[in-house]
């Protein structure tokens, strides 16, 4: 299981929030404004502007980088620079 999570801007949660809003799930925890459940991959969005996938290396490594993709290519239209801070946490191998 691999935690993958990005920094993001606030222009930058409503398009997540839009992209995802077809896998959206209720989730109650605390500081949690979105959440999204896709068959391999978990998605968690904090009032912090952390946004967490969780789940297979490969899978959660794929969803963020679809979505990274997305944001650099076609970018908010509020014109404002796509910004983020990338942290993985990997499994450790013995």
């Amino acid at each position: 299981m691999a935690n993958i999570v990005l920094s993001i801007s606030t222009n930058i949660q409503k398009e997540v929030m839009a992209y995802y809003a077809t896998h959206f799930i209720e989730r109650k925890a605390p500081g949690v404004i979105f959440a999204a459940k896709l068959p391999d991959t978990a998605i968690t969005m904090y009032k912090s502007g952390k946004l967490m996938f969780q789940g297979a290396v490969l899978n959660a490594r794929q969803h963020a980088g679809e979505l990274l993709k997305k944001l650099l290519l076609h970018p908010p239209p509020s014109r404002q620079k796509v910004m983020f801070c990338l942290t993985i946490s990997l499994p450790c191998l013995s």
